[in-house]
């Protein structure tokens, strides 16, 4: 299941997420004067509302927000079609202060969202307030908005409004009432933003004493929430001042750096409630139990529907009654990892819960062939902890089991996975794993296991290149062998030769030919009637299309990998591919292929000799030298897995020409990030050269940050490096 991380700044954001999930009912579009918002607007009385003075702290920001305030009403319950939904209010109030001109620039432009409340006023340093009038507004749902710090955006319906003769010193102060209707809501709030420092931030959550649960969780810093019983609601208050803005780093994590709080509002009245005891009215909850979770996974897994056309296509593909249970499992794995994507890309048809679907369908298999499998919930090391988990929306399902004493895995599909392939997301993290789960609630079990962890070997990137001279000194012929494993078969240079793309673009293809239509789907869609699809034949004539559309597809391969090469080199020719596996196939995981072009560039001569820029033969095909930000490191840096990127070097010497330098080849760096080993020798006329790069996962310090770059600029080094040719 996915979970929706808000990384912009505030609730705007959060809200329109939140609801999307929870199944809108709608929005009030009909245009109100603004006496409810006037009303509220009243009630902003804190002292930080007041305050017009920038602190000491961020005199120097071109922008700082003085005030923000943050209101959520919940209003009475209603009942439609049978499901429990609530109306909101949704009540904001900010100001910002203009310290230079950029800040005018930024906020001369203000782009807002139509449909409720919402006024715009300037404050002037004096004190005086004057409203901008919106009636010159104009449409803005295709511009982009330049202020990207207040994209206030509830619906579709922007305007965009031009603010004159603001000046510096002066304060913008907007405030807008919205109201909603829907369910169960949930999202993460970060308290930080880009761009400006934030002095005071309040966010107030009026909700029903009864039936209705909060789920709340702050961490990296934020504070946490007091609470104060009125009549028959509870008002939740969240504060905090002198907030720093948020620095954007790269490879850094905003769920493990960044002060946010996780909030959750569920209704225990209502179908979609997801814990397994009805806390007590203004309890708030601060992770999901065991117990909870179990209850979620039984009524998840008990919905599921398993696709049976799915059995009887895959016999006729395999004779599964000669076929040793592991062989088995895996041909079943190919077979839905195929149907996963001809519904996902050839026919862009989202099936909801279709990999639950399929996982369903496994436990099916095992549980004829008498196989014990244990049912996973997982959630990703770049989000949270499952022991502090406080939304099901966060869970992601696999299954585990053992067949002569090997364990074995089934958590992902994608355009090359293979059975016992882990997601980096989930490898080496804690998950809950369920026995008997189709047995009944009371008889299931439920542990805590780690996923495993693959290993630098597991995720191995191989480039082999073999150089010689051709036409005297002019050029440099490269055969080049690309192989790799594991994650390192997702990295975006893949992309350009595997089946990735392969059903959608084949798609689009028999459309150019007009075989299909959108009434009309491909035959090849085994479950087509299972999912409604018109299945048409096209026998031969598809046959003919399906082969012409292959040699095409092998076409733009070539000329997608020539494209990259000239990025990386200066190629004087391209005289080759050769596709040799695309890592699909249960046989063979690995994916490789073989170029040969032809390189200019590389000897300037010196006099009676030449300078080898050799480190032109790499590349960026490397991947060794990374341009990263060198600025002073504040947060954790992340890296997905364990992968090792090796480059195995052989150059023909030009017939009486000795190279002068090779020793100042071999150089290495090795720290607790990761290392490079660069080694260089002169044999039989060649210069060999292996270089080794290691990196590790997952989460590294900021203090750190320098081992990291000391590799890195080993890279630069070696991708720079010249030696001479006497």
């Amino acid at each position: 299941m996915k979970i929706f991380t808000i990384k912009n700044k505030h609730f705007f954001a959060f809200l329109m997420v939140a609801f999307t999930c929870s199944s809108i009912l709608a929005q009030n579009d009909k245009k109100k004067d603004l006496k409810a918002l006037y009303e509220l607007q009243k009630e902003d009385k804190e002292a930080a509302f007041s305050n017009l003075i920038v602190p000491d702290k961020f005199k120097n920001e071109s922008m700082v927000m003085l005030y923000e305030k943050l209101k959520l009403i919940q209003a009475n319950i209603k009942i439609p079609n049978t499901n429990y939904y609530y109306d909101y209010s949704v009540y904001s109030r900010t100001r910002i202060k203009l310290n230079d001109i950029n800040a005018i620039e930024t906020y001369s432009d203000f782009t807002f969202e139509d449909g409720d409340e919402f006024e715009v006023k300037i404050v002037k340093p004096n004190g005086k307030s004057l409203v901008v009038d919106l009636k010159d507004a104009v449409d803005a749902n295709n511009v982009k908005t330049s202020n990207k710090f207040v994209n206030l955006f509830l619906n579709d319906k922007r305007r965009k409004i031009a603010i004159k003769n603001l000046e510096i010193g002066d304060i913008i102060d907007y405030s807008s009432l919205s109201n909603y209707s829907g369910n169960n809501l949930n999202s993460n709030y970060f308290t930080n933003v880009e761009g400006m420092p934030i002095v005071y931030l309040k966010n107030e959550f009026k909700i029903n004493k009864e039936n209705t649960v909060l789920v709340f969780k702050s961490f990296n810093g934020a504070k946490d929430l007091t609470k104060k019983v009125a009549g028959k609601q509870v008002l939740y208050s969240f504060e905090s001042e002198m907030i720093d803005k948020r620095k954007s780093e790269i490879m850094s994590n905003e769920n493990q750096s960044d002060p946010y709080y996780r909030l959750g509002i569920y209704f225990n009245t209502n179908y979609y409630y997801p814990f397994h005891d009805k806390p007590k009215n203004s309890e708030i909850k601060s992770k999901l139990t065991e117990d909870d979770i179990k209850t979620y996974v039984y009524n998840t897994v008990k919905k599921a529907k398993s696709p049976s056309v799915h059995y009887m296509e895959f016999l006729k593909s395999v004779d599964v009654y000669n076929l040793s249970d592991e062989d088995y499992i895996k041909k079943y794995y190919i077979f839905c990892r195929e149907q996963a994507y001809l519904c996902d890309l050839a026919f862009n048809f989202k099936q909801q819960n279709y990999g639950l679907n399929i996982l369903t369908q496994f436990m099916t298999h095992l549980d004829k062939r008498k196989i014990e499998y244990e049912f996973l919930a997982m959630t990703s090391k770049e989000n949270i902890e499952i022991k502090n988990l406080i939304n099901t929306n966060e869970l992601s399902w696999g299954i585990k089991f053992q067949i002569n004493g090997k364990d074995h895995y089934l958590t992902m599909f994608n355009s090359v996975s293979q059975l016992d392939d882990i997601s980096e997301n989930f490898e080496n993290t804690e998950a809950y794993a369920f026995t008997n789960i189709n047995k009944g609630i009371s008889k299931m079990g439920i542990k805590t296991i780690v996923i495993p962890k693959t290993s630098h070997d597991d995720n191995a990137y191989s480039i082999t290149i073999n150089a010689e001279y051709k036409n005297g000194l002019d050029s440099l012929e490269l055969n080049i062998l690309t192989v790799a494993t594991g994650y390192q078969r997702s990295d975006s240079r893949f992309n350009l030769i595997n089946n990735k793309e392969y059903y959608k673009e084949y798609y689009k293809f028999l459309e150019s030919k007009k075989a299909i239509s959108k009434n009309t789907k491909l035959y090849f869609f085994t479950d087509a009637n299972y999912y409604g699809i018109n299945r048409t034949f096209f026998d031969k004539e598809e046959e003919r299309i399906q082969k012409d559309f292959y040699a095409e597809l092998e076409k733009n391969k070539q000329e997608n990998l020539e494209n990259d090469a000239r990025s990386e080199y200066y190629v004087l020719k391209y005289e080759k591919f050769e596709p040799i596996s695309d890592g699909r196939k249960e046989s063979n995981s690995t994916t490789s292929w073989k170029e040969q072009f032809i390189i200019g560039n590389t000897l300037q001569p010196a006099g009676k000799s030449y300078v080898l820029e050799i480190g032109r033969v790499l590349g960026k095909l490397a991947l060794i030298n990374d341009n990263e930000d060198r600025t002073d490191r504040k947060k954790p840096f992340f890296i997905g897995f364990d992968k090792t990127f090796t480059l195995n070097v052989k150059i023909k010497m030009p017939e009486g020409k000795t190279p002068v330098g090779i020793e100042n080849l071999n150089i290495s760096e090795s720290n607790n990030v990761g290392s490079i080993v660069s080694m260089a020798k002169l044999e039989n006329g060649y210069i060999v050269w292996t270089i080794v790069k290691k990196v590790n996962s997952f989460k590294h310090e900021a203090k750190d940050w320098n081992n990291y770059l000391k590799i890195t600029d080993l890279g630069t080094q070696l991708n720079t490096s010249k030696i001479i040719l006497n």
